[in-house]
């Protein structure tokens, strides 16, 4: 393989460009991937408007990725060269207190993609074995780019324990909201209803089993979800916006004792309304990235909810474009006019 690779690197806010890198060393307990799919995140569009840190080194970003290892370190096990992979967005110790109770999301010694390696903005990604999973044959290098993503939604509906009699509430129709409407109706929730900002999301929205969709513009949540609910509130309600709006709305909309799940990507605090959680005795969880959840990882689970078919991940796809494009890419993604829901490097 040739030594040198092209990777997207961030210049400042709104400023990723193309660039010609060394291809990185594999140290031991990492995994080189030749990247096939990769993922324009809500997380990365933060870091590309500057509203969350970017990399001060020349380091490709992105964690939504799948591809083929090609290169594998000193004490690595059970991941050899060919294997078809996705990939977790952090390393985690596997010792500390929360790694041992499966809570590894909130690993003390955790470390993102972009402080241990490359990610899938380049041709090669470095990983930490610990963060990969095997993909099935029956699953596309495209659907293996939508575990991650699939993986937060499924860990967030998860967290609200809402049963199947139960009706659940998801504001928010971007790529985590549309796959927790999904992930809800594929757990046989009796009722979904979400809320929506562009036509395109909220037709997604119903093709993915969202049996009220609300659309915002023309639509008022409160309103809407009241009525739905014969005036009694539902019984969950997952926020992926990270607004003082939906924040509120949240608590507004839920039932008393009920339970709202926050999952969205903020950036600062919010002016809040905090009185009907005491008032109505809320249940007020985060959900942050993946786990465990059960006996069974959050990514186990996506990878059998994709491999089964019940849901249409690919669908959500609406843009494709070749590494070489990933400065156009993130204006497409970051312009929801566009029509974009979820944007793909494809390589």
């Amino acid at each position: 393989m040739s030594r040198k690779m092209k990777a997207g690197i961030y210049y400042g806010p709104q400023d990723i460009r193309l660039e010609e890198i060394d291809v990185p060393t594999v140290g031991p307990e990492q995994v080189l991937v030749d990247t096939k799919a990769s993922g324009i995140c809500g997380s990365d569009l933060h870091v590309y408007y500057g509203e969350w840190e970017q990399p001060k080194a020349k380091v490709a970003t992105g964690h939504e990725l799948s591809g083929v290892v090609v290169e594998v370190g000193e004490d690595v096990s059970g991941v050899t060269i060919g294997d078809r992979v996705c990939v977790e967005c952090f390393y985690h110790c596997g010792y500390c207190t929360y790694c041992k109770t499966g809570l590894y999301n909130l690993c003390d010694n955790i470390r993102y993609q972009s402080r241990v390696g490359h990610g899938g903005f380049a041709e090669y990604s470095l990983l930490p074995a610990t963060a990969l999973f095997k993909l099935p044959d029956s699953l596309s290098f495209e659907e293996g780019a939508l575990v991650e993503p699939l993986a937060v939604s499924y860990r967030a509906v998860s967290r609200t324990q809402a049963g199947r009699g139960d009706r659940v509430a998801v504001l928010g129709a971007g790529t985590i909201g549309l796959f927790c409407v999904a992930v809800a109706k594929a757990a046989g929730i009796r009722e979904v209803i979400v809320s929506a900002k562009y036509e395109h999301q909220a037709k997604l929205a119903e093709r993915l089993g969202g049996d009220h969709v609300i659309r915002i513009t023309s639509q008022d949540v409160r309103g809407e979800a009241r009525a739905v609910s014969g005036g009694s509130g539902v019984d969950a309600v997952v926020d992926t916006l990270a607004s003082a709006k939906t924040f509120d709305d949240a608590l507004a909309i839920v039932r008393k004792a009920g339970t709202v799940c926050l999952v969205g990507g903020y950036t600062g605090p919010l002016n809040v309304q905090l009185r009907p959680i005491v008032d109505k005795e809320l249940r007020m969880v985060g959900s942050n990235c993946y786990g465990y959840t059960g006996l069974k990882t959050d990514f186990e689970a996506s990878i059998e909810l994709i491999a089964s078919r019940r849901i249409d991940v690919a669908s959500i796809v609406t843009h494709r474009f070749p590494l070489e494009e990933i400065a156009k890419a993130f204006r497409v993604a970051a312009d929801k006019t566009s029509g974009s829901i979820k944007v793909h490097i494809c390589q």
